[in-house]
Formats: C-alpha cells, sequence, structure tokens
C-alpha cells in the first residue's frame, strides 16, 4: 500500500467571526431623537420619491386652504324724523335699539334691516317710543314730544284744609302737602306757565292766588288763612 501525502491547506486571509450582537439594545425600539423631522427645504434637494411625495404634500396643502369671501353688507334705509316742538328738537336724542346715535341734527338716518326700536329723549319732554317694521318702514315719520307735567306741593296752616290747583279753572283737589300734577298747557313753547291755586277750610277765609310752575318742576306755596 502506498500512501500520498497531503497538500498542506492554505490559510484563510481576511475572514473572522461576525462581532457579539447585544439582543436587548437590538430590540429596543429607536428613540424619537434619532428621527429627524422632515425638512421640506432638504426634501426638495433630493432626487428620491419619498422627497418628492413630501414637497408635493406641501403643494397640496398651500391649496387647500380656504379663500375668503367677501360678502356686500346689506344696505341701510333712511329715515327721516321730524320732532316737535322746536324745543324739543333742539336738543332731541336718538337711541336704535338701546345705542344711542346722538343729538338728532335733522337729515336721515341710516336704519340697518331688521325690526327696531327708536327712541327720542328731550330734557323735560316724556320719552317717545316708535317700532320700526322690517318691511313697509316709512321714509319719513313725526315725533311730537309731550312735556313733563309741572307739579305743586300746597301747604296751609288751618286745620281740615282742602288745597287745589290746575288751569283756566279746572282745578285738583288734593290734601295739604300732597304734590299735584299739573299738564302743560298746549300753547306753553317754553315749559312755563301760570297755574291757579286755592285753599280752604271751616272757619276760615278762602284764599288763592297764582304761581309760575316749569315743565318737569316742582312748586312749593303755603297758605296762610285768616279765621272768619
Amino acid at each position: 500500500v502506498r500512501y500520498w501525502p497531503r497538500a498542506p491547506r492554505k490559510p484563510v486571509v481576511g475572514w473572522a467571526l461576525p462581532p457579539a450582537v447585544d439582543a436587548e439594545a437590538e430590540a429596543a425600539p429607536p428613540s424619537d431623537a434619532a428621527v429627524p423631522e422632515p425638512d421640506v427645504a432638504t426634501a426638495a434637494a433630493r432626487p428620491d420619491a419619498a422627497a418628492r411625495q413630501l414637497v408635493n404634500g406641501e403643494k397640496m396643502a398651500k391649496l387647500r386652504k380656504p379663500i375668503p369671501v367677501l360678502v356686500a353688507p346689506a344696505a341701510t334705509r333712511p329715515l327721516t324724523i321730524t320732532v316737535t316742538p322746536a324745543r324739543a328738537a333742539a336738543a332731541a336724542i336718538v337711541r336704535l335699539d338701546g345705542k344711542s346715535l346722538g343729538r338728532y341734527a335733522g337729515g336721515p338716518l341710516p336704519i340697518p334691516p331688521g325690526d327696531h326700536i327708536l327712541l327720542v329723549s328731550a330734557p323735560a319732554f316724556q320719552d317717545h317710543k316708535v317700532t320700526l317694521a322690517a318691511v313697509g318702514m316709512p321714509a319719513s315719520i313725526k315725533v311730537p314730544l309731550k312735556w313733563h307735567p309741572a307739579r305743586v306741593v300746597l301747604t296751609c296752616d288751618a286745620p281740615n284744609a282742602t288745597v287745589s290747583a290746575g288751569v283756566r279753572g279746572s282745578l285738583k283737589s288734593a290734601i295739604p302737602g300732597a304734590a299735584i300734577p299739573i299738564p302743560v298747557p298746549p300753547e306753553s313753547e317754553t315749559g312755563e306757565f301760570t297755574v291757579e291755586v286755592r285753599a280752604s277750610a271751616a272757619g276760615y277765609r278762602n284764599q288763592s292766588t297764582t304761581v309760575t310752575v316749569r315743565a318737569g318742576g316742582t312748586k312749593t306755596f303755603d297758605f296762610k288763612l285768616v279765621k272768619n
């Protein structure tokens, strides 16, 4: 039997075992800090499909922004008011739905569409309220303001006395110390007028005189009756 010698093995060059892998590190999810945020400027310089998708998505988002729509405001309706008497018109204050429009200087007022409450007031005059309907509102209205009534307070030193006050013989009776309201006569342009006052009591002489009063004001007069 003849034995042939074996050829020597050639050494393997450049081969090595793979490094050990940490199982816990491989199973752990990547941290948020390790994932960079997508940047549109950087993605625009990249030719890959993911970058193009990011850039196109930003462009579509800008195109989807709502476009503002301009709505023309509803047209107002002009309203002209005529305030009487002249003394009230010179100091009339206009309010629309509780909001003051200032002193009325004449001319049309711009009234918005819809139902509204118009209030006109002036010193020494009673407020005047007008309801403005959304449909059929007139172009002009008349606002006659009425004076606030004057008040007369009569006192008397006689026991069980009766007092009265009025204009042109139309007198209202009251007990002494009570306020008697007196309407302003229509002919008074300034709100100032003359009132007749009287006092009487059993066993005393009747007494009468006149006093000057003003709209919205109070006048006090004291009677001194003389025994019969």
